[in-house]
């Protein structure tokens, strides 16, 4: 009787282990809040891990996590303290971004308006069959010198607007 009841107590540990095995939220989408979660030690690390959260980044104690609202109330009701530091839902639509036929007519708007130490060119064609385009920014852009170089590689997902804003930025600065 007594092993039952040991057996028994152990099953029941076991299974409420994994009550919270799967992450509270698997839909990105929903987690619109960046929030901060404070954090004891950094063991707690270790506590949270089997709640899939989005971390973004970690500041001594800190944690940084993208959270839906059901992952700040399910955090919150469980003792960890967590302050919502705003939405992320909120930043530019994505019709305030560039479409690729713009990108591409301010790539050429670049290149004109400095030609001598800019050059486009194509790297390849993308899935859909469009041209990948390149530019090349050099005091001496008509040749390849032995030189050292830096590359920039933005906008690998077409669908991350974020990486062409922050190229042309770049590439602004560098002209």
């Amino acid at each position: 009787m007594a092993r039952q009841l040991i057996l028994a107590t152990l099953l029941v540990a076991l299974l409420g282990s994994f009550a919270h095995a799967a992450p509270i939220t698997a839909d990105n989408a929903q987690r619109v809040f960046e929030a901060v979660i404070h954090l004891q030690d950094v063991s707690d690390l270790t506590q949270l891990k089997p709640y899939g959260l989005m971390i973004t980044s970690r500041h001594d104690l800190d944690l940084i996590i993208h959270a839906s609202a059901e992952e700040v109330a399910f955090l919150q009701q469980h003792g960890w303290k967590v302050e919502v530091l705003g939405r992320t839902d909120q930043i530019k639509a994505k019709e305030d971004y560039r479409s690729f036929a713009q990108a591409v007519t301010d790539l050429n708007t670049l290149v004109d308006t400095h030609p001598t130490i800019s050059s486009i060119f194509s790297i390849g064609t993308s899935e859909e069959g469009r041209d990948l385009w390149a530019i090349k920014i050099s005091d001496n852009v008509e040749s390849d010198e032995a030189e050292p170089t830096i590359l920039y590689d933005f906008s690998v997902h077409g669908d991350e607007q974020i990486g062409t804003e922050v190229a042309f930025e770049i590439g602004r600065a560098h002209v």
